[in-house]
C-alpha cells in the first residue's frame, strides 16, 4: 500500500496543482470545471479565494448602498434614477465589482487546494451571517412598518365610524399603498397621521359652525 501511494502521490499533488491528472501516452484528466474551454474565460468564471473574500464588500457596494439611496433621495426623479441605472442592474456590477475587488486582496487558491482546502468556509461563514442579519434587519422594518400600517387603518376606521370622514376605504387604501411605493413608509406614515389630523381638525370646525347658527 505504501508503495502505490509513494508512486502515485506526486502524480496527484502535481494534478491538483495544475488542475488535470496526466494519465500517460498524452491523455490527462481535468480536474476543474471547464467552462468553455477558453483558459482565461474559465479562469475569469472559477471560484477563487479572492472572490469568496469579497462577497460582504460586494454586498454592500453593489446593493446596500444604492438602496439606501434610493430610499433616501430627496426627489422622485432622483429615485427613479438611481432604480434604473444601478438597483436594478446591481447584479451585473456585482459582478463585475467583485472581480476587481478580488485583485485588491491576496489569492491564495493553488496553495489552499493542498494545505488548507477548507480556506473559503471563513468568509463563507462571515457571507452568511451577514446575509442573515440583514435579511433580519430588513423583515424586523416590514414587520414594524406592518404594525404602524395596521394601527393607521384602525385610526381610521373610527374615523368613519364616527362619520367624520366619506373618504372610500379605496382611497385610504390607495393612498398607504402608493405613498409607501412613491416616498417610503416613512414619509406615508407621517402622511397618514397628518391626515387624520386635518379630518379631526375639520370636523371640529364644522360642530363651532353649527354651534353658532
Amino acid at each position: 500500500m505504501g508503495e502505490v501511494v509513494a508512486q502515485i502521490g506526486p502524480t496527484l499533488i502535481a494534478g491538483v496543482k495544475t488542475g488535470a491528472l496526466a494519465l500517460g501516452e498524452g491523455e490527462t484528466v481535468s480536474l476543474a470545471r471547464k467552462f468553455f474551454g477558453i483558459g482565461g474565460l474559465d479562469k475569469f468564471l472559477s471560484v477563487l479565494i479572492s472572490t469568496v473574500k469579497t462577497i460582504i464588500p460586494t454586498i454592500i457596494l453593489t446593493f446596500i448602498l444604492p438602496t439606501l439611496a434610493m430610499t433616501y433621495a430627496p426627489t422622485l426623479a432622483n429615485r427613479q434614477w438611481i432604480n434604473g441605472l444601478f438597483w436594478q442592474a446591481f447584479p451585473v456590477y456585482g459582478a463585475i465589482c467583485q472581480r476587481l475587488l478580488g485583485l485588491l486582496v491576496k489569492d491564495t487558491t493553488e496553495q489552499d487546494r493542498i494545505s488548507n482546502p477548507e480556506a473559503d468556509m471563513k468568509y463563507l461563514r462571515r457571507a452568511y451571517w451577514f446575509a442573515a442579519i440583514f435579511g433580519g434587519a430588513a423583515n424586523l422594518l416590514l414587520l414594524t412598518f406592518g404594525a404602524g400600517a395596521v394601527w393607521t387603518l384602525l385610526n381610521f376606521k373610527d374615523l368613519k365610524a364616527a362619520k367624520k370622514t366619506p373618504v372610500s376605504w379605496l382611497t385610504i387604501v390607495g393612498a398607504l399603498v402608493g405613498g409607501t411605493l412613491v416616498a417610503g413608509p416613512g414619509a406615508t406614515m407621517a402622511g397618514m397621521w397628518a391626515w387624520r389630523e386635518e379630518i379631526l381638525a375639520n370636523s371640529a370646525d364644522r360642530k363651532k359652525v353649527v354651534k353658532k347658527a
